[in-house]
């Protein structure tokens, strides 16, 4: 999930997207949305898969997180336009230039995706978290 952080209006072109809103004390309205159909969060997933971003805390700001690994990070990965397709154990999210990355939405311990794929895992749970290929 993401979060909108602009009050103004509802930035995201996608209506299955929206998980739902809530109200921020000082911020307002917030949309919240699933990662792999809002532009900034798949920009993040690409970075992060990629080698080109920093894991972070998730309770500590500006704080690095050194238990998520990523694995043979994938090249090629352009920001820019994708599409996402929803399967029963995750999401597929095609970018420009052939690159897939997909969000394993039922994380399983212990499962091994094979030589040479890009992988992001952390030990809550010892499962992957994300995965590419291209």
């Amino acid at each position: 999930m993401t979060e909108n952080w602009s009050a103004s209006e509802d930035p995201v072109d996608a209506a299955d997207a929206l998980i739902g809103t809530s109200e921020h004390g000082v911020l307002g309205l917030r949309w919240i949305y699933d990662g792999p159909r809002d532009p900034v969060a798949v920009e993040r997933i690409a970075a992060l898969s990629s080698g080109n971003a920093q894991p972070q805390a998730q309770s500590e700001s500006n704080t690095p997180d050194d238990s998520v690994m990523v694995t043979n990070p994938v090249s090629g990965v352009a920001a820019g336009q994708f599409a996402t397709v929803d399967g029963v154990d995750d999401t597929e999210i095609s970018m420009v230039g052939g690159v897939v990355l997909r969000v394993h939405r039922r994380l399983e311990p212990g499962v091994a995706l094979g030589p040479g794929i890009t992988t992001v895992t952390a030990p809550w749970g010892q499962s992957v978290l994300l995965s590419a290929q291209g």
